[in-house]
């Protein structure tokens, strides 16, 4: 007797509903559609430790399937370079249901990355992992919009009044 037939005895015609709404929010036996067309590259115009990242949605990440079927995704990072021995995965960051776009922030300059992402369901269970074709370099650029920067022009010579003639500043000590 499996779990759900025993929930049946159990708990009458509930069973019945939550089981037939389960199914129809999600087929047994499988996780959600994965997402598809995973393409990183370095951010334009930082110091160099950030990668954007975009994705199509999966399939089952749509508004109109009520219940929401897809509750995050999920990126995983991956150092190309020098991958550590026991863990393979650097870190993973997760993106709510809807957005298809992250900006990794947190990578170091000039090192070799690879991305995975996977769909997380409602119920926890994932989708199949697409990865990026390539590895990824967060490149450091001439100049860093993230920053503010402003310049001082300064004359050289003597100040000079209106009509053209010197001024002399005299500092006391």
């Amino acid at each position: 007797m499996t779990c759900r037939y025993a929930l049946w005895i159990l708990a009458g015609s509930f069973c019945l509903i939550w089981t037939t709404a389960r199914a129809v929010a999600q087929p047994a036996g499988e996780g959600p559609a994965p997402p598809s067309n995973l393409v990183a590259a370095d951010h334009p115009g930082d110091n160099g430790n950030a990668i954007d990242l975009k994705w199509t949605l999966s399939g089952d990440d749509n508004p109109d399937i009520k219940p929401r079927r897809i509750r995050a995704y999920r990126i995983d990072r991956t150092l190309v370079d020098k991958p550590l021995p026991d863990e393979a995965v650097l870190e993973s960051f997760e993106v709510p249901y809807g957005v298809a776009q992250y900006t990794d922030r947190r990578c170091r300059p000039s090192a070799a990355y690879r991305y995975s992402a996977v769909a997380i369901a409602v119920d926890d269970s994932v989708s199949p992992p697409v990865e990026t074709s390539g590895e990824t370099r967060a490149v450091r650029q001439w100049f860093d919009n993230s920053r503010t920067s402003f310049a001082v022009i300064a004359g050289g010579g003597r100040p000079r009044h209106r009509d053209g003639a010197s001024v002399f500043v005299h500092h006391r000590h």
